[in-house]
């Protein structure tokens, strides 16, 4: 062999050396990379995916909560019938049964639930006023089923789902070739899966390691799983590596998802064959490489970053609605704040008082704006309540009217109200939430119709029996109109139908969801009808049982009028506030009255007050979060003193907690009743006409 040869053969092997070297590390750090950001976007797209299932769980219990409240207006021989229709208007139940704690009391269609199930843990959880939803489990005929569980007054309604219904839904998240996304229940056996046997026959792999070790590894996932745990892991199933993304599911506790792809069909594996087959043929081409690698890497990710796309925008539509909201906000505290100032430098009378004014109207937009916050919150949250009584739809619609005339004069709008003759006087439901409705559509109307132009609302009797009647209410204005683009969108949630609608009309854009989700609790329907330009027609049906009684009767029976002084001499109040500023609006605001006011700074010193000499007191203002006592506490200490007045002393609870369940929470304390803040005089004194009278 010559030195040429020589020297050629050692630069060939140590450029192969060198090559080979470079190459394996490059892949090393390649494979780590890829893998890491697998695992990140596999766990991404088990996030967008629980998403999704939580979302239709709850639209389940929505739909499961709207049976139940037409089921019980209906009497109970007619039960079994409204079952059956029911279960013809939904597409998800297969059955419906109604069951006591002894037993099935009505059922209708397909695999409806036997008395077995009373004793299982989710129907007691039932019983108890949670809505549940079984794991994986046998009808009385073998066929797999889910059952839904949702409180009807002592009883549970049971709404039987086909087991295949979430492998349905997660059949659309396939990752590369085979991947996909699973659900198992809370004993780890597979609810949803793209093989349908595995569903049927109720797979469950903690139970199959047990006689069988190539599952081994499978049952430990699973094991982490049904823990509540959230990760990445490995496993090996038929010789396949695969890697799993899992979570637990938001909606319903004790269940989990994963995404399960194998390795196989990974990037990186497709990534080694290019080094490989690159390598072979050229040790040199080393930017071909790169650029074939890249697409490599880019191709897998195109279906993940779809996904993540749709998180993205839901995402943006909440950040668009915090940035509406911070303006919505920060614009009456401004004009607060700046006519404060403006005010405090004032010389002049009037000019205080139109400060003043425009400070009050400030105040009333700015606590408006926190009452949607606030019911979205509740919505949400799925705590909403409707409260219904006895009122008269006529009156209601005219209170509205009312309210909303100043505005509408202002702008020199025509309003027309046709309220058809045939509609009873009497009828029973929320009157609070219809009017909040009404009042959100008009104010809708008021804002996008043009001065000089024409709003009309129209009431018609559709139809009417001996205890009930549908009412369909059309709110027409002559506006700018709505596209058919902005319709699909205009009752969605944190949305409006124009992103510069906040910008040039104002508004939380929140009236119309709200105004949306009180109609379907009453069992009716909104949607709108509007073409660009030619104004718009907001429509809602809903319907109400007919009252014997009128609501002025009702309000009789209730509460006997009570006449109003203005003068308290001789008359001592006891008021419980943590807060100074607070203090000093209450005696204010009360000063004209000749009231005498005592003040405790918490609980302990409304309490030590009190103790120290209990017939002083012809009164208790309680304000209900207060540092070392809460007022809770202290009227339950009150209450449970052994002298005679302390068991009849009114005690009025003064705070912000202003939910149905915060005064409900505030009567089984002990307290006779109870005022929201911001304080209104009017409320608080006819409050204590009532009390001081009685």
């Amino acid at each position: 062999m010559t030195i040429r040869t020589r020297i050629f053969s050692i630069i060939v092997t140590l450029t192969i050396i060198i090559m080979s070297v470079g190459v394996g590390i490059g892949w090393v750090v390649m494979q780590k990379s890829l893998t890491d950001s697998i695992e990140e976007d596999l766990s991404i797209v088990a996030q967008v995916a629980d998403d999704r299932i939580g979302s239709a769980i709850l639209t389940l219990k929505l739909n499961a909560d709207a049976i139940v409240s037409k089921l019980e207006s209906v009497p109970s021989e007619a039960i079994a019938d409204e079952m059956q229709k029911q279960l013809s208007d939904d597409v998800d139940f297969v059955a419906l049964t109604l069951m006591s704690r002894d037993g099935v009391m009505a059922s209708a269609g397909e695999h409806p639930a036997s008395v077995e199930i009373l004793e299982t843990s989710y129907m007691q959880s039932a019983f108890e006023g949670e809505r549940t939803i079984s794991g994986s489990q046998k009808s009385t005929e073998g066929e797999v089923v889910l059952y839904l569980c949702v409180p009807m007054g002592e009883n549970v309604l049971v709404a039987t789902l086909p087991n295949m219904f979430f492998s349905d839904l997660v059949s659309k998240y396939v990752i590369w070739e085979t991947g996909h996304v699973f659900i198992d229940d809370a004993n780890g056996t597979v609810i949803a899966n793209i093989r349908p046997d595995w569903v049927t026959e109720q797979y469950n792999f903690l139970e199959m390691a047990k006689t069988n070790a190539s599952y081994q590894s499978i049952s430990e996932t699973v094991a982490k799983m049904v823990a509540g745990e959230t990760g990445v892991s490995r496993f090996m199933v038929g010789g396949v590596e695969r890697i799993c993304a899992y979570t637990s599911i938001s909606e319903s506790p004790g269940w989990s998802l994963g995404v399960v792809a194998p390795l196989t069909e990974a990037p990186t594996q497709n990534a080694l064959d290019g080094v490989l087959l690159i390598a072979a043929i050229c040790l040199g081409l080393g930017v071909l490489f790169a650029t074939i690698a890249a697409k490599l890497l880019d191709r897998p990710y195109q279906r993940i970053q779809s996904l993540k796309e749709v998180a993205e925008k839901a995402s943006a539509a909440k950040s668009e609605f915090l940035s509406n909201m911070s303006h919505e906000i920060r614009t009456p505290i401004n004009a607060i704040v700046g006519m404060t100032t403006i005010g405090k430098a004032a010389s002049n009378i009037k000019r205080k008082d139109n400060c003043f004014d425009k400070i009050e109207s400030a105040s009333a937009h700015l606590l408006g704006i926190i009452n949607d916050i606030l019911d979205m919150s509740k919505i949400e949250a799925n705590k909403m309540d409707l409260y219904p009584v006895i009122f008269d739809f006529k009156k209601l619609i005219q209170r509205v009217f009312s309210v909303a005339n100043f505005t509408m004069e202002k702008k020199g709008l025509h309003f027309s109200i046709f309220v058809d003759d045939k509609i009873p006087d009497a009828l029973l439901g929320d009157e609070q939430r219809l009017s909040q409705v009404f009042t959100n559509l008009i104010g809708n109307a008021v804002k996008f119709t043009p001065e000089n132009g024409e709003i009309t609302i129209k009431a018609q009797l559709l139809n009417i029996d001996d205890d009930e009647c549908e009412i369909r209410v059309d709110l027409m204005d002559s506006g700018i109109g709505i596209s058919d683009e902005q319709k699909a969108r205009l009752f969605n949630s944190f949305e409006q139908a124009d992103a510069g609608t906040t910008r040039k009309f104002g508004g939380t854009g929140l009236g119309l969801t709200i105004s949306k989700r009180i109609i379907e609790m009453m069992g009716g329907k909104i949607w709108v009808e509007s073409e660009i330009g030619k104004g718009s027609d907001f429509i809602f049906v809903v319907k109400f049982p007919i009252s014997q009684m009128t609501s002025e009767q009702d309000a009789e029976n209730v509460k006997e009028p009570v006449s109003m002084q203005q003068d308290f001499s001789g008359r001592r109040v006891l008021l419980a506030e943590d807060i100074e500023i607070n203090r000093e609006i209450v005696i204010e605001l009360l000063s004209p009255t000749n009231l005498m006011i005592e003040c405790a700074g918490n609980g302990v010193e409304a309490v030590s007050h009190y103790l120290a000499d209990p017939n002083r007191y012809d009164m208790i203002l309680m304000d209900v979060q207060m540092p070392e006592m809460d007022g809770y506490e202290a009227t339950r200490r009150i209450r449970a003193m052994d002298v005679p007045c302390a068991k009849t002393v009114p005690i009025i609870a003064m705070t912000a907690n202003v939910f149905r369940e915060d005064i409900e929470k505030c009567l089984a304390a002990g307290m006779s009743d109870h005022i929201g803040k911001p304080i209104n005089i009017e409320i608080l004194l006819k409050m204590m006409n009532q009390y001081f009278v009685s």
